[in-house]
């Protein structure tokens, strides 16, 4: 993912100036006419850009392109083969800057590659993997220059891999039972996240599930599972801290899942034109996005409410990445390329890039009491509220408007209701306005030195 993308996501903002709906925009989609090609059910699987100018595709094939001027031109830097000599299947792509990143492949023993010089040169680093066996990585989120996450693979056991070093080491975990298969995972900060996939190994027998964590993958809680069988979710994308979108991929027609409060429950929309399962998304407003998948692609300006066939990108895309709110890449048998404002029917007013700092709770672990500071770039109405591993409201600390600077609050581990909590995991949830951010805290059993 871009890496500026990925701060203004943890701090809770994505930045919008929007002309009215209905009025001239030059926003819109475009082949580029110099991106590598792909022909009938080969495509493109993945991209990623670390600025406006630099990015890189993978594909199926083995091979990694990369652009250094907005994809005018591609350069062809490795095709890749496995120890067995056949190509290698990549499918996800990650930087963390204009040197460093990472691909994930679906070819056994040949997982993971890593670059340290833009990409001139590869290794195989899927050594560097402990923990759970890995059969491949369908999705990479980079959410800092140290914090990496993969998941995958579909058709494969469910893992989740960790990296807090830069990609010198790289932990596997298995996540089952609460998922089979993984596709896709999206991060606010280095500890709360997404994953997507299904629960079961066949699609067919599968439902499509969405888990959440707060800790940074130690424990995951699943906060979704659909009604239908024969769905898995493919893609994820948030484009506002309480507004995401999920596609699923189906034998049973087209299906998006929505949620409008931060992910703690999602909808499930069937309101989708046409019996085709869908697989890469992007909403780049709560309201304005694309979905595509097996032949078509739509797009909707009401959240989902009605969507319309566009001809302009393929029906293959897998990826859809924004690099800023005015930019944004897209990759089936081949390479597009987004520019303009979106039209949405409303403006957003600028805010600035960081509304608030929320700090690490001390002491943590605590005993009898912990303390809560953060600061307000600002004067905002500040919500700051306790919840429990399950997510179940616990308590609330700040309900009010406060102005500009340095606030704190103690908490003494007693809910609303005036019962102690008991020793565990808990979370602190900190909203300025529309900006979020969530921490872990661990409570432990009191003692006489707390």
């Amino acid at each position: 993912m871009n890496v500026t993308l990925a701060r203004v996501l943890a701090g809770g903002l994505l930045l919008f100036t929007l002309p009215v709906f209905g009025q001239d925009s030059a926003a819109s989609w475009t082949a580029l006419p110099g991106s590598p090609l792909q022909t009938g059910n080969r495509r493109h699987e993945d991209l990623s850009f670390v600025s406006a100018t630099t990015g890189w595709v993978v594909n199926f094939d083995g091979e990694i392109y990369k652009t250094t001027n907005g994809g005018q031109t591609w350069a062809l830097q490795r095709v890749t083969q496995t120890r067995m000599g056949d190509p290698v299947q990549f499918r996800s792509v990650g930087f963390a800057n204009e040197q460093v990143g990472w691909a994930g492949s679906l070819s056994e023993g040949n997982v993971l590659y890593e670059t340290r010089d833009g990409g001139e040169t590869w290794q195989d680093i899927s050594h560097k993997i402990t923990g759970a066996e890995v059969a491949g990585i369908c999705g990479l989120w980079v959410v800092n220059e140290n914090v990496i996450y993969g998941v995958g693979r579909y058709r494969s056991p469910a893992r989740v891999l960790k990296s807090t070093d830069g990609g010198q080491s790289w932990v596997a975990k298995d996540v089952s039972p609460l998922a089979e298969t993984l596709i896709d995972v999206f991060f606010f900060d280095e500890d709360h996240g997404f994953i997507v996939g299904g629960d079961h190994l066949s699609l067919r027998l599968g439902h499509a599930v969405v888990l959440e964590t707060f800790d940074g993958g130690d424990t995951w809680t699943v906060r979704h599972r659909s009604s239908e069988l024969s769905e898995w979710g493919w893609k994820i994308s948030f484009p506002t801290p309480q507004t995401g979108y999920v596609s699923v991929e189906r034998f049973l027609g087209a299906k998006v899942l929505k949620t409008t409060d931060g992910g703690q429950t999602w909808a499930e929309i069937n309101r989708i034109p046409g019996s085709r399962p869908l697989q890469g998304i992007v909403f780049v407003t709560e309201d304005v996005g694309w979905a595509s998948g097996w032949g078509t692609t739509f797009v909707t300006t009401d959240g989902g409410g009605t969507w319309e066939q566009v001809e302009e990108i393929d029906g293959r895309i897998n990826r859809f990445r924004m690099v800023n709110d005015s930019l944004g890449y897209a990759v089936g048998h081949q390479v597009y390329k987004f520019t303009g404002a979106i039209p949405t029917g409303r403006e957003k007013a600028p805010l600035p890039e960081a509304a608030f700092r929320l700090d690490a709770n001390y002491p943590n672990p605590f005993g009898r009491s912990t303390t809560i500071a953060y600061t307000l770039r600002q004067s905002a109405h500040v919500r700051l509220a306790i919840y429990d591993l399950l997510g179940r409201h616990v308590a609330t600390l700040v309900e009010a408007r406060q102005g500009a600077g340095v606030h704190q609050v103690a908490w003494d581990g007693v809910t609303e209701a005036g019962e102690a909590v008991r020793p565990g995991l808990y979370f602190y949830r900190l909203t300025a306005d529309d900006h979020v951010q969530t921490r872990p805290m661990m409570r432990i059993r009191a003692t006489g030195l707390d």
